[in-house]
């Protein structure tokens, strides 16, 4: 079943790379959702939101049923600027932020291409699978499941949240104090794509 979260982390990205027309840098899966090292200006991280048990999990005993989420966080970052320029810089990036994070609703909201990307690659990936001595029952080698829903909600962060500089980095420590912040991000999670499998069966021989 978490075959299926990593799958639709995958598909997500994917997507939005070609969505957004981005080149390969500028979109990763990164499981903590924070802004890498090498990002350029700006990054899209694409990580895990949760997994919960769906109705059909709570009351069928055959039946794997979950609601997979997924968390996309749009970065911009900012050059060094003065203490008091800061308002206006800001105001402008949380502006520029805006159509990249409405380009990535559309993309993903209510859209089945992201869930049928998905499945597809649940298949090449039990395909190349092999079956350990005692497989989980989350794996069947012919049963990749099905996505019935895709996204169908999506709840924005309240506010941007500001990236800081490493504080004991060494190139930070050597000069003189600068401004601490190199990026600011807003984070939309998507929720409730349904990912269900026939609960697979296994016994010892």
């Amino acid at each position: 079943m978490f075959i299926a979260e990593a799958c639709l982390l995958q598909a997500v990205r994917d997507q939005l790379v070609t969505d957004l027309a981005l080149k390969d840098e500028q979109c990763q899966v990164e499981l903590d959702g924070m802004l890498p090292d090498y990002a350029p200006k700006l990054f899209i991280a694409v990580s895990p939101g949760g997994v919960q048990a769906g109705p059909r999990h709570k009351s069928s005993g055959g039946a794997i049923d979950l609601l997979i989420n997924v968390r996309v966080t749009v970065y911009n970052r900012v050059a060094e600027v003065a203490r008091d320029r800061r308002r206006s810089t800001f105001i402008q990036l949380l502006t520029g932020l805006a159509p990249t994070l409405e380009k990535v609703t559309r993309s993903l909201d209510n859209d089945y291409g992201v869930t049928d990307s998905a499945v597809a690659i649940i298949a090449d990936t039990i395909a190349g699978y092999t079956t350990p001595a005692v497989p989980p029952t989350q794996i069947s080698d012919n049963e990749t499941g099905k996505f019935p829903e895709p996204f169908r909600h999506f709840s924005p962060d309240l506010s941007c949240k500001m990236v800081y500089k490493e504080p004991y980095d060494a190139a930070q420590m050597a000069g003189p104090p600068a401004d601490p912040i190199v990026a600011m991000g807003r984070s939309i999670m998507f929720l409730g794509a349904r990912y269900m499998q026939v609960r697979a069966t296994w016994a010892p021989s």
